[in-house]
């Protein structure tokens, strides 16, 4: 009988793992693969085993088969009564059910040295990579937070992005500090003969990642249900489930390389495009699809939500053909919404002339005072384009569209048909195509104006 258990341990964690070994065959489980990951045990009769660790430099996932250096520790072991169970990336980890058995690391000082060598090798070039990534990943979000409020918070995604992210650099990070503070603390232990320091509660730290992870994810699926994006989920689901078969399928592909006996180097030449090529294939399909879906998603809000003010309501007149939609800018967070429609209508005037006319608008819900400012604000402070024209939006009488606020776009000191109308929690960007009338902008004001 076998069973797999999901391991949360470092390679730095010695004593951690020899007495959880201990306390699992006090059990009547003993070791028989250990992982990356996931280590597989076996049942047996419970018994008082005594577990040890010790490292190869030489030792990789990747070599075709256990190198010289780690035979010459297996024999050098079996000659003190300790028998090989499992190695994980530089980590040997043997066994022995003697009362008083020969201990196999006797210089605590070298031991540090050792381990130090191991972490350089195999945990601290990936993970200082992850972290540099995702410094670079979270300067984006962060740059629109400060100088862009408004365009960060219209995704309520964008924060889950950066908080992903945030959780990613703290786990990251916090385990890099952790070993750096065990090796310090190790280091100076060893010097006046003492052994090395115990590790720092990174378990914790894992648990404690994964809870925020967890729930981070339940809010996603809650605000994509909330939505009615139950394809998006899907998409989620999918995306994790080919995820978990490729890290499947890429430890297949490294046994297989190990049993036909290719050199470290191809193997890791073989995984490297493996990985490359199939985690390119997932997120190429599961990307296309949800685009896909969103595209089908955003046509039907086109064609279901009303439109607040239409070319009728504007104008007082019927149109012979009529084009009008909506979409959202964004999917909306906790603090705002903002939502474009547009609409084109054909009519004949009284005279027997064919007119054209539009009709669009960009409504903003802004839920708090200080990034409704912010967005004022902006909107307010002239603007250069990179053409060379300047833009300004200048304020106007109010009255006329029932607002509180009212601006003029003027371009090179031009009007043109757009203003900004100001209402408390909402701003609409409206272009009438046209210089408005006194009826247009009491029509206006009545059907873009916030519910009371």
């Amino acid at each position: 009988m076998t069973k797999y258990r999901m391991e949360d341990r470092q390679l730095y964690d010695f004593k951690g793992v020899e007495k959880h070994l201990a306390d699992m065959a006090a059990k009547g489980w003993r070791l028989e693969r250990a992982g990356r990951h996931i280590w597989k045990y076996r049942r047996a009769e419970p018994a008082k085993v005594r577990y040890a660790v010790t490292y190869s430099l030489d030792a990789s996932e990747f070599n075709p088969a256990p190198t010289k250096g780690q035979e010459s520790l297996e024999d050098l072991c079996a000659a003190a009564g300790w028998q090989k169970v499992s190695d994980w990336n530089q980590m040997q980890i043997f066994s022995t059910e003697a009362e008083n058995p020969i201990p196999l690391e006797t210089d605590e000082a070298l031991r540090v040295q050792v381990i130090d060598q191991v972490m350089w090798k195999s945990y601290l070039p990936l993970t200082s990579l992850i972290i540099v990534i995702g410094i670079i990943m979270c300067l984006g979000p962060v740059i629109d937070l400060i100088w862009h409020p408004v365009k960060y918070f219209e995704s309520w995604t964008n924060s889950v992005i950066l908080a992903s992210w945030f959780l990613i650099l703290f786990f990251c990070a916090g385990n890099v500090l952790l070993y750096c503070l065990w090796h310090r603390k190790s280091l100076k232990s060893t010097a006046h003969g003492g052994p090395c320091a115990e590790v720092g509660p990174y378990r914790k730290l894992n648990t404690l990642f994964l809870v925020l992870m967890y729930a981070l994810l339940l809010y996603l699926v809650l605000k994509l249900l909330e939505q009615g994006e139950t394809g998006v989920i899907l998409y989620v689901l999918v995306y994790a489930a080919f995820y978990v078969l490729v890290l499947f399928l890429l430890d297949r592909v490294r046994r297989l390389l190990q049993r036909m006996q290719f050199s470290r180097k191809t193997n890791i030449v073989v995984s490297v495009i493996a990985a490359v090529v199939l985690f390119g294939a997932v997120n190429f399909g599961t990307s296309f699809g949800l685009i896909s879906h969103l595209g089908g998603v955003r046509e039907a809000e086109a064609e279901e939500i009303p439109l607040p003010l239409t070319l009728e309501e504007l104008n007082g007149v019927s149109y012979e053909e009529v084009e009008q939609g909506s979409f959202p800018l964004g999917n909306g967070s906790f603090l705002l919404t903002r939502n474009f429609y547009y609409e084109e209508g054909t009519r004949m005037t009284p005279d027997g002339r064919r007119l054209e006319e539009y009709l669009q608008y960009e409504i903003l819900d802004i839920k708090t005072g200080w990034l409704y400012q912010k967005e004022l604000e902006d909107r307010q402070e002239p603007k250069q384009y990179h053409s060379g024209a300047m833009a300004i939006w200048t304020p106007v009488d109010a009255a006329p569209w029932g607002a509180e606020q009212v601006y003029h776009f003027h371009l090179d000191g031009q009007a043109t048909t757009s203003y900004l109308l100001c209402w408390p929690g909402r701003l609409v960007d409206l272009d009438l195509g046209t210089q408005p009338t006194a009826e247009q902008m009491a029509a206006a004001g009545r059907e873009l104006a916030p519910a009371q």
